[in-house]
């Protein structure tokens, strides 16, 4: 990886664990007053195995505008897609629909996995999370 000087530091792997330690519970603090939305059913799993409750954004059966259309019931809702190049295309587009549609859109938690750790999958968050354990 090439030095960036605007780029942020990372925390130590021990650091790390307990932040993303206090982000889950946070999340599952925020999970009560916001909705959370996911990608994918192997997303939603991922969060489920810590308590949290998410929403699919890609349902086989129903388009994204009618997707859409439901989540604009809520006030606001936390975007947690995946980090990667499509993920972030994804997000953009999805951010644009859901303020169209007047929700408040918190990016806080997916800005916190991209600045502060290595993940780039939620999905992968169980998995991501035992490999810091173990290194520590």
């Amino acid at each position: 990886m090439r030095y960036n000087k605007f780029r942020k530091e990372r925390p130590d792997k021990k650091r790390e664990l307990e932040l993303i330690e206090k982000w889950i519970s946070e999340l599952k603090y925020e999970q009560h007053k916001k909705l959370i939305i996911v990608e994918g059913k192997k997303d939603q799993i991922a969060l489920a195995k810590f308590g949290i409750k998410s929403e699919i954004i890609h349902k086989p059966n129903k388009s994204l505008s009618e997707v859409v259309d439901e989540i604009a019931t809520h006030k606001e809702c936390i975007l947690l897609v995946d980090l990667d190049r499509a993920g972030k295309k994804f997000f953009a587009r999805m951010k644009e629909l859901l303020q169209n549609s007047k929700v408040k859109i918190n990016s806080n938690y997916r800005n916190f996995l991209l600045t502060k750790t290595r993940l780039r999958f939620i999905e992968g968050l169980d998995t991501y999370i035992e490999n810091l354990q173990r290194q520590i």
